[in-house]
């Protein structure tokens, strides 16, 4: 049973990371579908987003992103890029919890600009403010949603086993179908359509098919490559 999910948590991240063994975490004899750094920057963008729609609540915001955001996006890709250059190229040695709170980093990084294209695209009523502006709120937002994302691996991840994996998974997969419900928005049936969570459950379920098709596309596309 192990080995079949293995194999299907495999298949599922193959056209998105590396996967090897040693860069990826590993519970109860289940390796995750993407590496340690991938696997952060998707579930910490999802736990981020969570926690910003809960923090705006029913005051959801489409300003344009406010000034100190450019720079926490700027300090999530240097610190990552930081990380993975400086190890690739030789100069240190880096760790899997390294690649995870700097895979976090990122992901928290691009959820706030997230944020504000689906509430941009999709929402019928929002405040014209800008998105992480105008006090504190959504900054700790963002830390709670790291914390939480951190927390799944150290030091919950021997004790999560399996689903460990099915959230990070699942964090790939609503990541896509979050891409595609922010190009479902542009267009006339859904822009600025949402009243409530109940007008989203047919473009959801129309982006999470277009999210699993494309994180198949993707793994059919590098099998493809790798024929070549």
């Amino acid at each position: 049973m192990i080995e079949i999910f293995n194999e299907a948590l495999t298949i599922f991240g193959f056209g998105l990371c590396h996967q090897f063994p040693e860069r990826s975490f590993d519970f109860a004899g289940v390796q995750w579908a993407v590496c340690a750094r991938c696997s952060g920057i998707y579930v910490g963008l999802i736990a981020v987003l969570i926690s910003l729609f809960v923090a705006y609540r029913k005051r959801q915001r489409h300003g344009f992103m406010a000034w100190p955001y450019w720079i926490f996006l700027a300090a999530g890709l240097a610190f990552m890029g930081w990380d993975g250059v400086s190890s690739y190229a030789g100069w240190r040695e880096t760790t899997n919890f390294l690649r995870w709170i700097t895979g976090i980093g990122m992901g928290a990084s691009l959820a706030p600009l997230v944020y504000f294209l689906l509430v941009n695209n999709l929402a019928k009523e929002s405040r014209d403010e800008p998105v992480m502006g105008g006090g504190a709120r959504p900054w700790i937002a963002v830390v709670i949603g790291m914390v939480v994302a951190f927390f799944i691996v150290y030091p919950a991840g021997p004790l999560l086993g399996a689903a460990g994996a099915i959230i990070a998974a699942l964090s790939i997969w609503v990541t896509f179908a979050l891409l595609g419900l922010i190009v479902l928005g542009v267009l006339k049936p859904f822009y600025r359509t949402a009243e409530s969570w109940r007008n989203l459950l047919v473009p959801g379920i129309i982006a999470l098919i277009l999210g699993l098709l494309l994180v198949a596309s993707l793994s059919l596309f590098n099998a493809f490559i790798m024929t070549i």
